[in-house]
């Protein structure tokens, strides 16, 4: 008896489970880009395979691609055009068309988080032509790897927004959604740029830098003013709501990268110059690209929410102040050009 036991449990373990497929039948789904042409949603994946070649391993991506006028289905056609079962566990990147974006991106988010068979943890970017894009071929590698490793290791670049940031974002009334913008210029991923939502739908574009600077914990960026371009770090922004307005403070220190010839980096008196200009020059762009979205009804910075958490009121027309104080480095300096 106990040998006709033993003799099931191995049986029953060497079968392995009902739905395993061998390897050899499967594709990687690496990224996803949809897009609305005609009143129907059309949906693009990217899917990768190794192949043996000389020896070695290459990657060999390939587009398929399914429509509809449902996004479930249009997204059920393109996985059955593949001759292999996919895989969508490791999904990096979600791309969403323009047209997408003005038409509202909560009806894509809400299917794609119902759809257990792929994970929520790739980034949602926005970009003009999806298919045109994941069609790029990048040597031994996937566009959408590009792209990817531009947006994380790239300072200048928007930062990673995964699907349920997207949600909650969303689902906050009180917080404009923001999603890098990705740009190909000659076959090079550019991603300078960020789209703002009002509510789910596109609103406008704009420059990511001073977003980032005010946003995102980076190590260093460069401030430029006519002739000078200081290097900030050690950057501090600091939200003050009091009951009239909110003050933005921003402190750090900056180090001199160019500078206008006019000045003498030895005199104590040229760098003040340099730093009070610097100074203003900053509260200037920042409090231009903050009125510039508030003119177009974005609170890039969340300005309105943060009063309602203080005070738990909502104030239409609330006013901010900026308030810059950048200490430039003299110590260690070169104080002199090499070259005149």
């Amino acid at each position: 008896m106990k040998k006709i036991i033993l003799l099931f449990i191995c049986c029953f373990c060497l079968s392995g489970c009902f739905d395993y497929k061998e390897l050899n039948d499967m594709s990687i789904v690496n990224g996803i880009g949809i897009d609305y042409k005609d009143g129907e949603y059309v949906v693009y994946l990217e899917i990768n395979n190794s192949v043996k070649k000389n020896g070695d391993s290459e990657l060999v991506t390939e587009i398929i691609e399914g429509s509809n006028k449902n996004i479930a289905l249009a997204y059920n056609e393109a996985i059955q055009s593949s001759s292999k079962v996919l895989y969508a566990e490791h999904v990096n990147l979600l791309l969403l068309s323009k047209e997408i974006a003005n038409k509202g991106i909560g009806e894509i988010i809400d299917f794609l988080l119902r759809d257990l068979t792929i994970n929520n943890n790739y980034m949602v970017v926005i970009a003009d032509k999806p298919k045109d894009i994941l069609n790029i071929k990048k040597n031994n590698n996937s566009i959408v790897n590009v792209i990817v490793d531009t947006i994380k290791y790239d300072i200048n670049s928007t930062y990673k927004y995964d699907l349920d940031f997207v949600a909650a974002k969303l689902l906050n009334k009180n917080i404009n959604l923001v999603l890098p913008y990705v740009e190909i210029n000659n076959d090079n991923v550019i991603v300078r740029k960020i789209a703002c939502f009002k509510e789910d739908k596109f609103k406008n574009m704009d420059e990511a830098k001073v977003y980032n600077f005010l946003i995102h914990d980076i190590d260093s960026v460069d401030f430029r003013q006519a002739n000078n371009v200081i290097n900030i770090y050690n950057k501090k922004i600091k939200y003050e709501v009091e009951k009239n307005k909110i003050v933005i403070k921003i402190t750090g220190n900056g180090n001199i990268k160019e500078t206008d010839k006019k000045y003498n980096l030895k005199k104590i008196n040229d760098y003040e110059e340099i730093e009070k200009i610097i100074n203003k020059e900053i509260k200037k762009e920042i409090t231009e690209y903050i009125d510039n979205a508030f003119n177009k009804g974005i609170d890039l910075f969340s300005l309105k929410d943060k009063y309602y958490k203080k005070y738990k009121t909502y104030k239409d027309n609330l006013k901010y102040e900026v308030n810059v104080d950048v200490t430039l480095n003299k110590n260690g300096s070169i104080y002199e050009v090499i070259y005149d």
